[in-house]
């Protein structure tokens, strides 16, 4: 399939229009003709699944229609996206505190959008006073209560001076 200006579509495009076209036919078949259609059993499907995956493998052939992996921020990177944000208003703080737990606890796309404050705890040493550090553990929220806690790792956030001085 191409575009008006003569370019092919994404990947993602073309898989989108296959689904939506499939669909509609069914639809269509079964309100006209009372007749229901599997399209991954019928052999009248079979040229056009064959036409997609060859489109499909076309597409990914071309380098520029390839997505791009991301690659690590450097440390000077994050130290300016951390002293953007101003520590004096909540929001700033909020955000501040993100970035800087976000790197230093290692936290993939998800963990970080499902982490509460319940899955940090202070650390307190024997005589009951604090450590200084923070402990995050998915275990302390209410809905992880099952499977073995041994196997689960705690991550730990601490007192980095360098780090204190570079964010204020």
């Amino acid at each position: 399939m191409k575009r008006k200006d003569g370019s092919d579509y994404k990947e993602g495009v073309v898989k989108t229009i296959w689904n939506v076209s499939g669909k509609l036919l069914q639809e269509q078949y079964f309100k006209k003709h009372n007749r229901k259609i599997d399209p991954f059993k019928d052999l009248a499907f079979e040229g056009a699944r064959k036409a997609r995956s060859t489109k499909r493998k076309q597409l990914q052939l071309i380098p520029e229609k390839r997505k791009a992996s991301s690659a690590a921020l450097t440390r000077d990177e994050i130290l300016k996206i951390i002293q953007n944000f101003d520590k004096n208003t909540p929001d700033g703080l909020q955000k501040k505190i993100y970035q800087i737990a976000a790197v230093e606890l290692a936290w993939c796309g998800n963990e970080a959008a499902s982490c509460v404050v319940n899955f940090i705890k202070k650390e307190l040493n024997n005589y009951g006073l604090l450590t200084g550090r923070l402990e995050y553990n998915t275990i302390f929220g209410k809905t992880a209560q099952g499977g073995d806690k041994n196997l689960v790792d705690s991550k730990w956030l601490t007192l980095n001076k360098e780090m204190k001085i570079c964010a204020q």
